[in-house]
């Protein structure tokens, strides 16, 4: 893993995309705005998720592994917010 980063998830209400390309990583919530974080994932290349969440919420924080490269998103609902990311 490499150093810690902050990356502002803004604006809120639309998925951001905080790491591509990754098979694992870590990821913190360092910000209490939003009402819920939400996270999803597709495979590197893919087209970014456009639906709201339904599932896959983090309360502070998850860890992800897979197989293939990925490129991770999270979503903060009601407000903007802030995630630590350890990949």
């Amino acid at each position: 893993m490499t150093t810690p980063a902050l990356v502002d998830i803004t604006p809120a209400n639309a998925w951001q995309k905080v790491a591509t390309g990754i098979t694992s990583g870590r990821f913190i919530v360092k910000a209490t705005g939003p009402a819920a974080y939400y996270y999803t994932y597709v495979d590197t290349g893919d087209p970014a998720p456009t639906t709201t969440p339904i599932g896959n919420r983090i309360d502070q924080e998850i860890s992800f592994s897979n197989s293939v490269a990925s490129d991770f998103y999270i979503y903060c609902a009601g407000a903007v917010g802030l995630i630590e990311t350890q990949i």
